[in-house]
């Protein structure tokens, strides 16, 4: 958030650089350990934002970096090989992730189907947006539940689109 720069509240920032738009709070709902889903709504245009925050929980952190460790081991890799042979490795490997009982894996699909069941129930327009570990969820979760999504600084999702059982079609239509 803009406001932990200068110690200023969220109400500030939003009425400084996004004048138009309500926050509506966390949708509890959505997210759990992993991810916070932070609801803003414009006030006149019929749109609905969801930006979600990875957690803060030092131990949530370290379990959710599992999600991505293949794919940051293999982007020197990555470099000289076709993106389909890193992710055909990613997903080869993954297997292990079936094994653990991960809390990650089930909030993914829980995260996704609230967005679903809630873009069914309002005629808004809805957008996912994170950074970082939040935009790697989010870009996923978008992928998932082909909601538009535009993430910043996230993680390895490309390559690993196999592990979580998202297509690469429907990650290029609706993460940018």
């Amino acid at each position: 958030e803009l406001s932990f720069a200068k110690g200023l509240s969220r109400d500030i920032d939003l009425a400084r650089w996004f004048p138009d738009f309500a926050y509506d709070g966390v949708l509890s709902s959505m997210g759990g350990e992993l991810v916070e889903a932070h609801q803003f709504r414009h006030k006149e245009t019929n749109t609905t934002v969801f930006v979600l925050k990875g957690s803060q929980d030092r131990l949530v952190i370290l379990e959710a970096m599992t999600m991505w460790v293949e794919a940051l081991a293999l982007t020197p890799i990555s470099l000289v090989l076709p993106s389909n042979w890193t992710s055909n490795i990613l997903h080869t490997t993954s297997f292990v992730h079936d094994m653990l009982p991960f809390g990650w894996i089930t909030e993914l699909d829980t995260i996704a189907d609230g967005i679903q069941k809630y873009s069914k129930t309002t005629s808004s327009d809805i957008y996912l947006t994170g950074h970082g570990f939040g935009g790697g969820v989010a870009a996923i979760v978008g992928a998932k539940a082909n909601i538009p999504t535009v993430v910043f600084s996230s993680p390895g999702s490309v390559y690993s689109r196999k592990k979580f059982d998202v297509r690469q079609y429907d990650l290029f239509r609706f993460v940018m």
